[in-house]
């Protein structure tokens, strides 16, 4: 092979062939698949979030809301990991994430609340006590499902 081919041809494909294979996302589990944007397509709009390794950045109709999370229970095999979602007031929400193909870049949300820090007893009633546990219940029972699509490996918008 004629050195002029070489160094102007093949040594370039083989550069961009190295540098294709070092950028991207470590897919090699699921808590680090989860790591990068998402974003969900809901009935009124877009939510984007922003995870890294200890929290989620979540906007939504122009608002920004900083969850830490904590990550229950994983399975390799199923490609699934479930997650609490703590957000700024103490609410707890539980994601249940399941990767739907091979290079882990859509994932099935099945979300729903779980509790919250809330002190109703600030409100000076009984009452209101009962009515805000009621519906805590309530919602503790009700689960969204969503897609979510990765969009790049950005932690932070």
């Amino acid at each position: 092979m004629n050195i002029k081919v070489f160094t102007k041809i093949v040594l370039p494909i083989i550069f961009f062939i190295i540098i294709l294979e070092g950028c991207g996302r470590d897919t090699s589990t699921v808590e680090k698949a989860i790591i990068g944007h998402w974003v969900e397509k809901l009935d009124k709009g877009k939510a984007h979030y922003y995870i890294s390794e200890n929290q989620i950045i979540m906007l939504y109709k122009g608002e920004k809301t900083i969850m830490d999370y904590k990550i229950l229970r994983s399975n390799e095999k199923k490609g699934f990991i479930e997650i609490d979602m703590i957000n700024p007031d103490g609410d707890v929400y539980n994601e249940k994430l399941t990767f739907t193909n091979k290079n882990r870049t859509k994932i099935k949300a099945i979300s729903r609340f779980k509790s919250s820090s809330k002190n109703y007893e600030s409100y000076g009633n009984e009452f209101s006590k009962e009515i805000s546990e009621l519906v805590s219940s309530y919602l503790s029972t009700v689960e969204l499902k969503n897609t979510w699509t990765y969009v790049d490996d950005a932690t932070e918008p």
